[in-house]
Protein backbone atom coordinates (compact mmCIF):
# COMPACT_ATOMS: atom_id res chain seq x y z
CA UNK A 1 0.00 0.00 0.00
CA UNK A 2 1.27 3.47 -0.81
CA UNK A 3 -0.07 7.01 -1.01
CA UNK A 4 1.19 10.38 -2.13
CA UNK A 5 1.21 13.35 0.25
CA UNK A 6 1.05 16.87 -1.16
CA UNK A 7 1.67 20.00 0.93
CA UNK A 8 -1.15 22.51 0.53
CA UNK A 9 0.67 25.09 2.66
CA UNK A 10 4.20 25.54 4.03
CA UNK A 11 5.08 23.36 7.01
CA UNK A 12 7.73 24.63 9.46
CA UNK A 13 10.22 22.04 10.62
CA UNK A 14 9.91 20.59 14.09
CA UNK A 15 13.34 19.35 15.08
CA UNK A 16 12.11 16.80 17.61
CA UNK A 17 9.84 14.97 15.15
CA UNK A 18 9.74 14.77 11.33
CA UNK A 19 6.49 15.22 9.36
CA UNK A 20 6.82 11.60 8.29
CA UNK A 21 6.81 10.45 11.92
CA UNK A 22 3.94 12.76 12.85
CA UNK A 23 1.71 11.49 10.04
CA UNK A 24 2.55 7.88 10.83
CA UNK A 25 1.67 8.36 14.50
CA UNK A 26 -1.69 9.95 13.63
CA UNK A 27 -2.61 7.09 11.27
CA UNK A 28 -1.04 4.35 13.42
CA UNK A 29 1.13 3.16 10.51
CA UNK A 30 4.81 3.17 9.56
CA UNK A 31 5.78 5.31 6.57
CA UNK A 32 8.90 4.88 4.47
CA UNK A 33 9.80 6.87 1.38
CA UNK A 34 9.21 4.70 -1.69
CA UNK A 35 12.34 3.55 -3.48
CA UNK A 36 12.64 5.16 -6.86
CA UNK A 37 11.44 2.99 -9.77
CA UNK A 38 12.81 3.60 -13.22
CA UNK A 39 11.65 6.88 -14.80
CA UNK A 40 9.53 7.82 -11.76
CA UNK A 41 10.16 10.34 -9.02
CA UNK A 42 9.52 9.30 -5.43
CA UNK A 43 9.50 12.87 -4.12
CA UNK A 44 9.59 16.46 -5.30
CA UNK A 45 10.35 18.80 -2.42
CA UNK A 46 11.33 22.44 -2.08
CA UNK A 47 12.49 24.17 1.06
CA UNK A 48 11.24 27.52 2.27
CA UNK A 49 13.04 29.74 4.74
CA UNK A 50 11.91 33.07 6.13
CA UNK A 51 14.25 35.42 8.00
CA UNK A 52 12.84 38.68 9.30
CA UNK A 53 14.08 41.61 11.36
CA UNK A 54 12.54 43.34 14.38
CA UNK A 55 13.18 47.00 13.57
CA UNK A 56 12.32 48.43 16.98
CA UNK A 57 14.49 45.96 18.90
CA UNK A 58 17.23 45.90 16.24
CA UNK A 59 17.34 42.11 16.56
CA UNK A 60 16.55 39.23 14.19
CA UNK A 61 13.28 37.38 14.59
CA UNK A 62 13.32 33.56 14.84
CA UNK A 63 13.90 31.97 11.43
CA UNK A 64 11.11 29.89 9.92
CA UNK A 65 12.28 26.93 7.83
CA UNK A 66 10.16 24.18 6.34
CA UNK A 67 8.76 22.42 3.30
CA UNK A 68 7.17 24.63 0.66
CA UNK A 69 3.56 24.32 -0.42
CA UNK A 70 3.26 21.93 -3.38
CA UNK A 71 5.95 19.53 -2.13
CA UNK A 72 5.05 15.89 -2.90
CA UNK A 73 6.34 12.66 -1.33
CA UNK A 74 5.34 9.05 -2.12
CA UNK A 75 5.34 6.81 0.96
CA UNK A 76 5.16 3.05 1.31
CA UNK A 77 2.72 2.21 4.11
CA UNK A 78 3.21 -0.57 6.64
CA UNK A 79 -0.18 -1.07 8.26
CA UNK A 80 -0.65 -1.46 11.98
CA UNK A 81 -2.55 -4.11 13.91
CA UNK A 82 -5.93 -3.08 12.48
CA UNK A 83 -4.76 -3.87 8.97
CA UNK A 84 -6.31 -0.73 7.48
CA UNK A 85 -6.15 3.05 7.61
CA UNK A 86 -8.99 4.78 9.42
CA UNK A 87 -10.60 6.96 6.73
CA UNK A 88 -12.12 9.27 9.34
CA UNK A 89 -8.69 10.01 10.82
CA UNK A 90 -7.29 10.48 7.32
CA UNK A 91 -9.99 13.02 6.44
CA UNK A 92 -9.53 14.84 9.75
CA UNK A 93 -5.78 14.99 9.17
CA UNK A 94 -6.33 16.60 5.75
CA UNK A 95 -8.57 19.25 7.30
CA UNK A 96 -6.51 19.98 10.42
CA UNK A 97 -2.98 19.50 9.08
CA UNK A 98 0.05 18.67 11.22
CA UNK A 99 2.50 20.60 13.35
CA UNK A 100 2.32 23.23 16.06
CA UNK A 101 1.31 26.21 13.85
CA UNK A 102 -1.81 24.83 12.21
CA UNK A 103 -3.89 27.78 13.43
CA UNK A 104 -1.75 30.03 11.20
CA UNK A 105 -2.46 27.91 8.11
CA UNK A 106 0.76 25.89 8.12
CA UNK A 107 1.01 22.11 7.72
CA UNK A 108 -2.03 21.44 5.50
CA UNK A 109 -1.91 18.14 3.60
CA UNK A 110 -3.57 16.39 0.68
CA UNK A 111 -3.47 12.60 0.26
CA UNK A 112 -3.48 11.06 -3.26
CA UNK A 113 -4.38 14.30 -5.03
CA UNK A 114 -6.36 13.80 -8.24
CA UNK A 115 -4.10 16.36 -9.87
CA UNK A 116 -1.27 13.82 -9.62
CA UNK A 117 -3.38 10.73 -10.33
CA UNK A 118 -4.86 11.91 -13.64
CA UNK A 119 -2.75 11.53 -16.75
CA UNK A 120 -4.12 14.81 -18.13
CA UNK A 121 -5.62 16.90 -15.31
CA UNK A 122 -9.06 18.22 -16.17
CA UNK A 123 -7.99 21.73 -15.20
CA UNK A 124 -5.64 21.70 -18.22
CA UNK A 125 -8.29 20.38 -20.59
CA UNK A 126 -9.57 23.13 -22.91
CA UNK A 127 -13.11 21.71 -23.03
CA UNK A 128 -13.30 21.54 -19.25
CA UNK A 129 -11.93 25.08 -18.92
CA UNK A 130 -14.49 26.42 -21.39
CA UNK A 131 -17.30 24.68 -19.52
CA UNK A 132 -16.17 26.18 -16.22
CA UNK A 133 -15.94 29.67 -17.71
CA UNK A 134 -19.45 29.34 -19.16
CA UNK A 135 -20.75 28.23 -15.78
CA UNK A 136 -19.14 31.21 -14.06
CA UNK A 137 -20.56 33.64 -16.61
CA UNK A 138 -24.09 32.30 -16.09
CA UNK A 139 -25.45 34.61 -13.43
CA UNK A 140 -27.13 32.80 -10.57
CA UNK A 141 -30.36 34.24 -9.18
CA UNK A 142 -29.89 36.34 -6.05
CA UNK A 143 -31.72 35.60 -2.81
CA UNK A 144 -34.65 37.88 -2.06
CA UNK A 145 -35.25 39.31 1.40
CA UNK A 146 -38.38 37.14 1.64
CA UNK A 147 -36.27 33.99 1.44
CA UNK A 148 -35.81 32.24 4.80
CA UNK A 149 -32.06 31.97 4.18
CA UNK A 150 -31.69 35.69 3.43
CA UNK A 151 -30.59 36.82 6.95
CA UNK A 152 -27.90 34.14 7.14
CA UNK A 153 -26.75 34.87 3.57
CA UNK A 154 -26.38 38.55 4.43
CA UNK A 155 -24.20 37.65 7.46
CA UNK A 156 -21.95 35.64 5.14
CA UNK A 157 -21.84 38.50 2.63
CA UNK A 158 -20.97 41.06 5.28
CA UNK A 159 -18.11 38.92 6.60
CA UNK A 160 -16.82 38.32 3.07
CA UNK A 161 -16.93 42.05 2.27
CA UNK A 162 -15.03 42.92 5.44
CA UNK A 163 -12.34 40.37 4.67
CA UNK A 164 -12.08 41.61 1.08
CA UNK A 165 -11.80 45.20 2.31
CA UNK A 166 -9.04 44.23 4.73
CA UNK A 167 -7.08 42.34 2.07
CA UNK A 168 -7.38 45.08 -0.52
CA UNK A 169 -6.35 47.72 2.03
CA UNK A 170 -3.26 45.71 3.00
CA UNK A 171 -2.40 45.20 -0.66
CA UNK A 172 -2.54 48.95 -1.32
CA UNK A 173 -0.61 49.72 1.87
CA UNK A 174 2.08 47.19 0.98
CA UNK A 175 2.79 48.85 -2.38
CA UNK A 176 4.93 51.97 -1.70
CA UNK A 177 4.27 53.52 -5.11
CA UNK A 178 0.54 52.99 -4.96
CA UNK A 179 0.38 54.23 -1.37
CA UNK A 180 2.38 57.32 -2.25
CA UNK A 181 0.25 58.01 -5.31
CA UNK A 182 -2.94 57.75 -3.29
CA UNK A 183 -2.03 59.86 -0.25
CA UNK A 184 0.93 61.96 -1.50
CA UNK A 185 2.80 61.47 1.78
CA UNK A 186 6.45 62.53 1.90
CA UNK A 187 9.14 61.35 4.34
CA UNK A 188 8.85 64.56 6.39
CA UNK A 189 5.36 65.82 5.49
CA UNK A 190 3.15 65.02 7.24
CA UNK A 191 5.04 64.09 10.39
CA UNK A 192 4.30 60.84 12.18
CA UNK A 193 2.79 62.86 15.04
CA UNK A 194 0.24 64.28 12.62
CA UNK A 195 -0.50 60.86 11.13
CA UNK A 196 -0.83 59.44 14.63
CA UNK A 197 -3.33 62.16 15.50
CA UNK A 198 -5.30 61.38 12.34
CA UNK A 199 -5.27 57.68 13.14
CA UNK A 200 -6.64 58.35 16.64
CA UNK A 201 -9.75 59.92 15.09
CA UNK A 202 -10.54 57.00 12.78
CA UNK A 203 -13.16 55.58 15.13
CA UNK A 204 -15.67 57.92 13.51
CA UNK A 205 -15.81 59.69 10.15
CA UNK A 206 -17.39 62.69 11.91
CA UNK A 207 -14.33 62.88 14.18
CA UNK A 208 -12.07 62.82 11.13
CA UNK A 209 -14.02 65.63 9.46
CA UNK A 210 -13.88 67.72 12.65
CA UNK A 211 -10.16 67.06 12.97
CA UNK A 212 -9.56 68.15 9.37
CA UNK A 213 -11.59 71.33 9.91
CA UNK A 214 -9.59 72.18 13.05
CA UNK A 215 -6.36 71.41 11.20
CA UNK A 216 -7.27 73.88 8.46
CA UNK A 217 -7.70 76.63 11.06
CA UNK A 218 -4.38 75.97 12.83
CA UNK A 219 -1.43 77.34 10.87
CA UNK A 220 1.38 75.57 12.73
CA UNK A 221 -0.33 72.22 12.15
CA UNK A 222 -1.52 73.00 8.65
CA UNK A 223 2.02 73.69 7.41
CA UNK A 224 3.05 70.14 8.31
CA UNK A 225 0.86 68.82 5.49
CA UNK A 226 0.95 69.27 1.74
CA UNK A 227 -2.17 70.44 -0.08
CA UNK A 228 -2.21 67.21 -2.10
CA UNK A 229 -2.12 64.94 0.96
CA UNK A 230 -4.97 66.79 2.68
CA UNK A 231 -7.05 66.72 -0.48
CA UNK A 232 -6.48 62.96 -0.77
CA UNK A 233 -7.77 62.42 2.78
CA UNK A 234 -10.80 64.65 2.19
CA UNK A 235 -11.63 62.82 -1.03
CA UNK A 236 -11.89 59.55 0.87
CA UNK A 237 -13.64 60.68 4.05
CA UNK A 238 -16.25 62.93 2.46
CA UNK A 239 -19.61 61.11 2.56
CA UNK A 240 -20.27 59.54 -0.83
CA UNK A 241 -23.60 61.29 -1.41
CA UNK A 242 -21.74 64.64 -1.54
CA UNK A 243 -19.22 63.41 -4.11
CA UNK A 244 -19.74 63.72 -7.84
CA UNK A 245 -19.26 59.99 -8.42
CA UNK A 246 -19.84 58.88 -4.87
CA UNK A 247 -17.50 55.88 -4.84
CA UNK A 248 -13.92 57.09 -4.27
CA UNK A 249 -13.12 54.43 -1.67
CA UNK A 250 -14.63 51.63 -3.72
CA UNK A 251 -12.69 52.72 -6.78
CA UNK A 252 -9.45 52.45 -4.82
CA UNK A 253 -10.27 49.10 -3.21
CA UNK A 254 -11.61 47.59 -6.47
CA UNK A 255 -13.36 44.69 -4.74
CA UNK A 256 -14.53 41.64 -6.76
CA UNK A 257 -18.16 42.59 -6.13
CA UNK A 258 -19.65 39.85 -8.31
CA UNK A 259 -17.99 37.17 -6.20
CA UNK A 260 -19.07 38.78 -2.91
CA UNK A 261 -22.82 39.12 -3.52
CA UNK A 262 -25.38 36.34 -3.14
CA UNK A 263 -28.44 38.43 -2.22
CA UNK A 264 -30.30 41.01 -4.25
CA UNK A 265 -29.24 44.64 -3.75
CA UNK A 266 -26.25 43.47 -1.71
CA UNK A 267 -23.77 45.69 -3.53
CA UNK A 268 -25.58 48.98 -2.98
CA UNK A 269 -26.64 48.18 0.59
CA UNK A 270 -23.27 46.88 1.77
CA UNK A 271 -21.37 49.72 0.13
CA UNK A 272 -23.51 52.14 2.10
CA UNK A 273 -23.26 50.13 5.33
CA UNK A 274 -19.50 49.47 5.18
CA UNK A 275 -18.38 52.72 3.57
CA UNK A 276 -17.03 54.31 6.77
CA UNK A 277 -15.37 51.06 7.84
CA UNK A 278 -13.68 50.73 4.44
CA UNK A 279 -12.33 54.29 4.64
CA UNK A 280 -10.90 53.90 8.13
CA UNK A 281 -9.45 50.46 7.33
CA UNK A 282 -7.58 51.77 4.30
CA UNK A 283 -6.22 54.89 6.02
CA UNK A 284 -5.15 52.93 9.11
CA UNK A 285 -3.36 50.27 7.03
CA UNK A 286 -1.52 52.92 5.00
CA UNK A 287 -0.44 54.87 8.10
CA UNK A 288 0.98 51.68 9.62
CA UNK A 289 2.82 50.81 6.40
CA UNK A 290 4.18 54.37 6.08
CA UNK A 291 5.48 54.21 9.66
CA UNK A 292 7.22 50.87 9.01
CA UNK A 293 8.78 52.31 5.86
CA UNK A 294 10.20 55.30 7.76
CA UNK A 295 11.52 53.06 10.55
CA UNK A 296 13.22 50.83 8.01
CA UNK A 297 14.81 53.83 6.31
CA UNK A 298 16.01 55.25 9.64
CA UNK A 299 17.53 51.92 10.69
CA UNK A 300 19.48 51.67 7.42
CA UNK A 301 20.69 55.30 7.72
CA UNK A 302 21.93 55.80 11.31
CA UNK A 303 22.60 59.31 12.58
CA UNK A 304 26.10 60.58 13.39
CA UNK A 305 25.36 60.31 17.11
CA UNK A 306 24.31 56.66 16.73
CA UNK A 307 27.47 55.88 14.75
CA UNK A 308 29.69 57.45 17.44
CA UNK A 309 27.78 55.65 20.20
CA UNK A 310 28.12 52.34 18.39
CA UNK A 311 31.86 52.85 17.86
CA UNK A 312 32.43 53.67 21.53
CA UNK A 313 30.75 50.42 22.54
Amino acid sequence: LRFTITRRSPAPYCFDRSPQTRIGKHLNVTLTVRKRPESLLHFLVRQRRSDSWQVRWQLPRPSLAGLSAGSCIVFEVQLGKKGEIDQEILSRLEIQGIGERRAEGYGQLCFNSLLLAEKTPSCLNSEHRSAVQSEVKAEKPKLLDANKDYPYARIIERAAWREAIRRSALQIAGDPQRRSGLFQWQPDRPTMNQLGALRSTLRSIDDVMSWLAHLGNTDNRREKWTDESLQAIRRLVTPEESLAKGNAIWQELALPVTELCITRNAESELKKELWAEAVTTLIDACIRAHKRSLESRDSSNPTEEEIIHGASN
